[in-house]
């Protein structure tokens, strides 16, 4: 049975925040073999620009019709080169982890206060209360980490503030994608991103990588990246952008529990606890993103909305 019109969008949000959840692990690697941080996020966006624009399943049949809203693609670009910049420019300072909970944290916060002022549907209680207990997951998913501060943590937490930010614009801006084409959208922004980041690769002339970092950077740039952004800026466009936005905090989850198996990174019983909620907002998120269902019975001919 496939997914209902309703929940295709949820899903399809669900499974980028899963997938972008991988991307700090892999980039954690591609660190350990000596590519910079900003190497990883030029890396990241020029492979995600060339896949997008390359495979025609990641856009909708229409996506040759590019979005009329330039400064909308421009701003898109934009701002994912900030986000993708900035956050991994936060990654050493921070860690991987924290850098991840604390940019998504500000995210859905940002998304909620901001984005009636620019058009967005207004966030109601369910979507609030999701937004808050999320916040407050991240935050004990961050204590649990175990991280010490110093003038190098406040920096990359910062930095990470910045990606947060960042990011939430993105939000924003992908809901403009409703009156457009939203493969389309996605497909003409990552190119800005790519060329905003192209100078960094530079950084791949002291690197010396094998056949195993190659296929890192391939997997990053690919499904992480290509294919969670085409998902999310399809899904974010048919739901309001607070609600996606505070879904993506599986993406720390998932980022967590992939620490924990494969780095042996044990979560404390203050990260556990920060999980459980990081998962119960997830879960406000997706059943404040469904239509509401009345009892009452549809007078015949006049269909249901």
């Amino acid at each position: 049975m496939s997914p209902t019109p309703a929940i295709r969008p949820v899903l399809a949000v669900v499974t980028a925040a899963v997938l972008w959840g991988t991307s700090g692990v892999v980039g954690r690697s591609l660190n350990e073999s000596g590519v910079p941080p900003l190497t990883v996020a030029a890396l990241r966006v020029v492979i995600a620009a060339t896949v997008l624009v390359a495979v025609p399943r990641l856009r909708p049949a229409a996506a040759h019709r590019l979005p009329r809203r330039s400064p909308v693609v421009i701003g898109v670009g934009v701002l994912l080169a900030i986000y993708q910049a900035t956050f991994f420019a936060a990654v050493p300072l921070v860690g991987v982890t924290v850098a991840t909970m604390v940019s998504l944290g500000a995210a859905p916060i940002v998304t909620a206060a901001v984005g009636p002022l620019v058009g967005d549907t207004r966030a109601g209680v369910a979507t609030w209360t999701a937004v808050l207990l999320g916040a407050l997951g991240v935050g004990l998913l961050s204590g649990g980490g175990g991280t010490s501060l110093g003038w190098a943590a406040v920096g990359g937490a910062g930095l990470a503030r910045v990606a947060g930010s960042g990011y939430a614009g993105v939000t924003l801006l992908g809901r403009h994608a409703r009156d457009a084409v939203p493969g389309a959208l996605v497909t003409a922004a990552f190119p800005v991103a790519a060329v905003v980041l192209l100078p960094a690769l530079v950084g791949l002339a002291g690197a010396e990588l094998d056949g195993g970092d190659v296929a890192a950077i391939a997997y990053l740039g690919t499904a992480p990246t290509a294919l969670a952004y085409a998902l999310f800026f399809g899904g974010v466009a048919r739901i309001p952008a607070a609600t996606a936005s505070t879904i993506t905090l599986l993406e720390p989850l998932t980022a967590t529990v992939l620490a924990a198996a494969i780095f042996g990174e044990a979560l404390s019983p203050v990260g556990v606890a920060g999980a459980i909620l990081v998962v119960l907002a997830g879960g406000l998120a997706v059943r404040a993103a469904l239509p509401r269902r009345t009892t009452a019975r549809t007078p015949a001919g006049v269909p249901d909305r």
